[in-house]
């Protein structure tokens, strides 16, 4: 596969240099011609922006992000390609509120970081749950948006903090296709595929493929990562009225089990970042996923549209590798390991069915939404692992022979989930000013859980609750608007909020209040948010203290801010995405954790700035720069806080060009510099033993064309 990328690295390579310093002795294509391209560089520098002005993931209809009352943003894929972002991740640093809690996770998303406060485990892949580790590749992703708080209305069983939905591309009318080349530090390289148009005369049929191949390096010794995925799809437009759409995803990765540094009794860092406390050459993590979705829409009038779909996923990862296994570490800077062979595999359906209704009733206009989910998820855990030697953080040796694994226990996890709502968003006033949202919704929950440590132990449980929503928000002038809501979550226990005696813990419940402010600047092309918000959440699932890979009720938890949002184009070339959070959270009452205590891994303060220009006239027309800023404090290091992570500014720098060669075919030449300073700085952490740090300097240099 590596050899595969560096062909098509330099067949883009002579292509572009070729062309763009041969023009002597390429005859330029005719005017007549440069038409009937599929697309131009004009074209493509045409729809460059950071402006996003509405989407239908907080309330399942298009609304505009100025007419919610909620706090909802978008981070789209022009900003996730200028920043030469490596995954989601590295897409959400630009939106307020929301924290790193990157690690090896075999059983939970690795990019849902946290949000609010709170660790988000989950991730929508189209507005669909996905609970399982999932890799996506953002080289398929139109955009990423963030819904903050609690979201059980609309989406059931959810995180309170917020919801992140993946939105990935779709087929287009125009015919197109794109090949890209990455290069990067540490041996990294990455080739895409994106090839979308018509296959019928008329339009009523499209298509698109998108694909690639991703293998990284690290600065990190003995660590790296390898993914490929193919994601085709299809769209069908019969009729005026009626879209259907289907797509398929598959993907597989392969990563080194590697769980970061660790920090010294004195809570200090200790040595360098590159050092590996893992066992060299073991295959680690290797996982696969498979997706299938099918959704459709048909207007059955002007007022009334259907609206349906569904998603199914498999999901399975094996692990070899050594992991920690606490989360101590001895005088002598010892810790304790294991050898980790264990295997998890998941499937899950979904389904959803719409009627949005749109009437006015008086002064009062109206959409109606009702709708019926469904989803059914198994998931299946054969641990095998045993003890393996101590690691010395100061001087590691590396080489023991492996233990044999004996098969521990097998986790089997059955849950089906129904859920009915209904939504009715209300304009009244002049002008519409006036708009308010109400929602309700009732879950129904069945868990079946089965442990066979020990005595087999199967628990079944039901679960059933009623959440709400309320939102309000007055336009105070044709620029601004003012907004309040009140919002619930409800979430059962899963396999990853289990005891050690292998009991469920109870549902975590969230409520919100929030309120804020929303402007519009610069003829309407940059959008702001001020929000400030309360979020309390209950019957909160952590990590054991004596034993990470179980949890424990953590009791009432609290979480108060105040995020500030801003995104769009300035005019003139100039494109800027930014936020500020503050996050004041706190442990209210509990039996397991100090109680005034702060969430680890939640700085006070955190923000970003990202700015971009690019020359749209002239001799050197295309050509563009950015340049960026990201921050957080210290953070907690542990739920005991008994060590700070300290905080950081990162600066990165872009520089990026788009043209189009004598034959017509537009291209894209990128440099992106991260971390220029090579700030020493660590991302999160899971105690003493288990600290991520950040990449240091980093240099990308990506090539594209299309044709």
């Amino acid at each position: 596969m590596r050899a595969v990328s560096i062909c098509l690295a330099g067949m883009l390579l002579v292509a572009v240099t070729g062309f763009a310093f041969g023009a002597e002795d390429t005859p330029a294509a005719p005017e007549a011609d440069l038409g009937q391209q599929k697309v131009t560089a004009q074209k493509l520098l045409d729809e460059q922006t950071y402006l996003v002005d509405e989407s239908n993931t907080a309330t399942h209809t298009d609304t505009a992000l100025l007419d919610l009352p909620l706090s909802l943003q978008v981070v789209p894929e022009q900003v996730m390609q200028d920043q030469a972002a490596k995954d989601v991740y590295e897409a959400l640093r630009n939106v307020s509120g929301v924290h790193q809690n990157r690690g090896i996770a075999y059983n939970s998303t690795d990019d849902g970081g946290i949000i609010r406060g709170f660790q988000n485990t989950q991730m929508y892949y189209n507005g669909f749950l996905i609970e399982a580790s999932s890799a996506f590749n953002v080289p398929n992703l139109s955009r990423v948006e963030v819904l903050k708080g609690p979201s059980s209305m609309l989406y059931g069983v959810v995180q309170p903090g917020g919801i992140i939905n993946v939105v990935t591309k779709t087929p287009q009318p125009t015919q197109d296709a794109y090949i890209q080349q990455w290069f990067g530090s540490y041996d990294s390289y990455r080739s895409t595929l994106d090839v979308t148009g018509p296959i019928s005369d008329d339009g009523t049929l499209l298509y698109r493929l998108n694909g690639g191949y991703y293998n990284e390096g690290s600065f990190r010794d003995y660590v790296e990562e390898e993914r490929f995925w193919a994601a085709p799809s299809l769209t069908f437009r019969p009729t005026d009225q009626t879209t259907i759409t289907v797509d398929m995803s598959y993907g597989e990765r392969k990563r080194t089990l590697d769980e970061g540094v660790s920090f010294g009794p004195n809570g200090k860092p200790v040595g360098s970042i590159e050092r590996f406390l893992g066992e060299p050459g073991l295959p680690g993590q290797q996982q696969e996923d498979f997706f299938v979705g099918a959704r459709l829409e048909h207007e059955i009038s002007d007022v009334l549209t259907l609206r349906t779909g569904m998603l199914y996923h498999h999901w399975k990862i094996n692990l070899d590798g050594v992991r920690r296994s606490s989360t101590t570490i001895s005088p002598t800077g010892d810790v304790n390991r294991l050898y980790d062979n264990s295997d998890f595999t998941e499937d899950s359906f979904q389904w959803n069915g719409e009627l949005l209704w749109k009437f006015d009733l008086g002064p009062t206009k109206h959409q109606l939404l009702t709708g019926v989910d469904v989803r059914h998820r198994n998931q299946a855990i054969d641990l095998e692992r045993a003890g393996y030697t101590t690691v010395n953080i100061y001087n590691p040796q590396y080489g023991d022979p492996l233990p044999a694994t004996p098969f521990l226990l097998r986790l089997e996890f059955d849950r089906t989930w129904a859920g009915v709502y209904m939504q009715d968003q209300i304009s009244m006033l002049e002008d519409d000013r006036l708009k308010l949202l109400l929602g309700g919704r009732y879950d129904w929950v069945e868990t079946t859980d089965v442990n066979t440590a020990g005595t087999p132990k199967e628990t079944d449980r039901s679960d059933s609750v009623f959440t709400g929503r309320a939102g309000l928000l007055y336009e105070l002038t044709d620029t601004m608007g003012a907004y309040g809501s009140v919002s619930q979550s409800f979430l059962p226990s899963s396999t990853s909020s289990r005891t050690v005696s292998g009991d469920l813990l109870d549902p975590e419940e969230g409520l919100q209040y929030e309120t804020g402010l929303k402007f519009r600047f610069f003829e309407d092309r940059l959008l702001t948010t001020v929000a400030v918000y309360e979020l309390t959440k209950d019957n909160v699932a952590v990590a054991d203290p004596t034993n990470p890979s179980f949890s424990i009720n953590g009791g009432e938890q609290r979480s108060r801010g105040v995020e500030f949002d801003f995104s769009g184009d300035l005019g003139g070339g100039w494109s800027v995405i930014g936020n500020y959070t503050y996050t004041d959270t706190e442990v209210l009452s509990s039996d397991s954790l100090p109680v005034g205590g702060r969430f680890p891994n939640v700085p006070l303060h955190s923000g970003s700035i990202w700015m971009r220009y690019t020359l749209l006239n002239g001799d050197f027309k295309g050509l563009g720069f950015g340049a960026g800023v990201f921050t957080a404090s210290e953070r907690s290091g542990d739920n005991n806080s008994s060590f700070q992570i300290g905080g950081y500014e990162r600066v990165d720098l872009g520089i990026f060009y788009d043209g189009q060669l004598p034959t017509g075919q537009p291209f894209h030449a990128q440099l992106n510099v991260k971390n220029v300073f090579d700030t020493e700085y660590y991302e999160s952490s899971f105690g003493l033993t288990r600290v991520f740090p950040g990449d240091p300097l980093t240099v990308v240099f990506t090539v594209g064309m299309h044709f």
